[in-house]
């Protein structure tokens, strides 16, 4: 029997070349033809995911089997495996679903939002603990500090609310207003004692400079949070395709994560303080095991 390589090479030089050229051509029809066909399914996949919550039962079916092939290959196995295959959207549950993906689109633009107007927020609130920090302060800088704290936060103040936050006291009679009004839009368990906390520590300092620094950093804080919710989001979008889950998932991230303690002497202590102490104690550990750590040890100090 003569093998493949020695039928080949017994032909003349033109028929070897003509042969070899078919064989060749014949490869790039399939690469060609392999390529058009992934073209296609990115290009069809591509479609039901702009289509959101409005796509058709058998594709939600195929994107919640986590199936490893493509939808084509999904639809191929459940045929023969000779189970239906589910195609069912009635205009009750299309509708339904649209709704709920408005729902999840508004949610996201919500959050980003707030965590863009937080950095901001920020760097305005270092401002202002330069200006009201201090034993004398101009009396209109306390009404002016409050007004931009509170549209900082997204808090509406009754008009003319200036002519009445002229002294320390009244301004800190206004931040805690503000501040829990931020805190009970926020809800949950944590954000409630944090307000309690709040009013505590607010009490404790009374009408000093230190507690209209207090009332700065704690609106720092919440402003932060903002935007470390607008970055987790923003992961979460990139990591999964959806935000959904992402509420879930962050109300885990922040749970038990008080936003300030009580350092031994009763003066508060906020988070990044902590976690720059919690740095300088552990010099040879990742950025990563910092915050981790971080984590841990704030929760078990101060989550009570």
């Amino acid at each position: 029997t003569v093998g493949a390589g020695a039928a080949l090479s017994a032909m003349d030089p033109l028929q070897r070349a003509r042969l070899q050229s078919d064989s060749v051509g014949a490869l790039q029809a399939d690469i060609a033809a392999k390529a058009a066909s992934d073209a296609a399914t990115l290009d069809f996949e591509r479609k039901m995911e702009l289509k959101g919550a409005d796509v058709p039962a058998s594709y939600q079916a195929y994107k919640l089997s986590k199936f490893p092939g493509t939808f084509m290959q999904y639809q191929t196995q459940l045929k023969s495996a000779g189970k239906p295959v589910t195609n069912i959207n009635t205009k009750g549950e299309g509708k339904e679903a649209e709704e709920y993906g408005k729902l999840i689109v508004e949610r996201e633009g919500a959050v980003l939002d707030a965590g863009d107007q937080a950095g901001r927020t920020l760097q305005n609130l270092n401002m202002a603990k330069s200006v009201v920090g201090n034993v004398d302060v101009n009396p209109t800088a306390f009404g002016t500090t409050v007004g931009s704290v509170a549209t900082s936060l997204g808090i509406s103040l009754p008009e003319n609310f200036e002519k009445s936050v002229t002294t320390g006291q009244a301004f800190n009679a206004q931040m805690g207003q503000i501040l829990a009004a931020k805190l009970a839009a926020q809800k949950g368990p944590q954000t409630d004692r944090d307000a309690n906390r709040m009013a505590e520590t607010m009490a404790t300092l009374g009408n000093t400079p230190a507690a209209r620094v207090f009332a700065l950093d704690a609106a720092a804080a919440i402003a932060n949070r903002d935007v470390q919710k607008a970055n987790f989001y923003r992961q979460w979008r990139a990591t999964n395709g959806t935000i959904n889950g992402a509420d879930t998932a962050w109300n885990k991230e922040v749970g038990n994560m008080p936003l300030f303690g009580s350092r031994d002497n009763g003066l508060p202590i906020f988070f990044d303080e902590f976690m720059a102490a919690t740095a300088k104690a552990n010099p040879n550990i990742s950025a990563d095991e910092l915050k981790s750590e971080a984590k841990k040890l704030w929760k078990q100090k101060y989550a009570k």
